[in-house]
């Protein structure tokens, strides 16, 4: 019998993604944030915002500003850069339910914050989309579905394309 995980780590690979491995971040005084906090209800978990990732590390073409002539990158690599947050976002998922997916609720808000350059641009939707889409092929719309905030920005840590974080709701052992 296949487990809800195994069913995850599935569906995303027949998107071209991988369930990213998520460790806790060092323990420094520079770092003053965690990659999940527990909301005021004990079934809630907000995450901090992630950047795209792949095998661990953010790739050179998620870095830049979306339309931009210097550090241009395509609206393509840009949602490309979005499905990989979501992949990093289910690997934060998995350390919260420890594996057991049973457990996911349900996704409750993601959103997504846009590095770009025009002014005049007004599609972060499109950006997010690839990002909801992840969640949607891989959890099913019962849990998968969300609601959420698209918006653009003038940077972004690490000058990524893209950073996303998400709510959810996770049943107690």
């Amino acid at each position: 019998m296949t487990s809800k995980r195994d069913a995850v780590i599935a569906a995303l690979a027949e998107q071209g993604l991988k369930l990213e491995t998520i460790t806790d971040p060092p323990s420094s005084k520079i770092v003053s944030f965690m990659p999940l906090c527990i909301g005021v209800q004990e079934t809630t978990f907000h995450t901090s915002g992630v950047a795209p990732r792949r095998d661990g590390k953010v790739p050179s073409e998620f870095i830049g500003k979306l339309g931009k002539e210097n550090w241009h990158v395509p609206m393509e690599r840009a949602q490309l850069a979005a499905a990989h947050c979501a992949a990093t976002l289910l690997g934060i998922v998995d350390k919260i339910c420890e594996g057991d997916w049973d457990r996911v609720a349900g996704l409750v808000h993601l959103t997504g914050l846009v590095n770009h350059a025009d002014p005049e641009f007004a599609d972060f939707p499109k950006v997010t989309d690839a990002a909801s889409g992840v969640f949607l092929n891989t959890l099913g719309p019962e849990i998968g579905q969300h609601c959420r905030t698209s918006s653009g920005v003038s940077g972004l840590p690490g000058r990524y394309v893209v950073e996303m974080n998400l709510s959810l709701r996770v049943r107690n052992k």
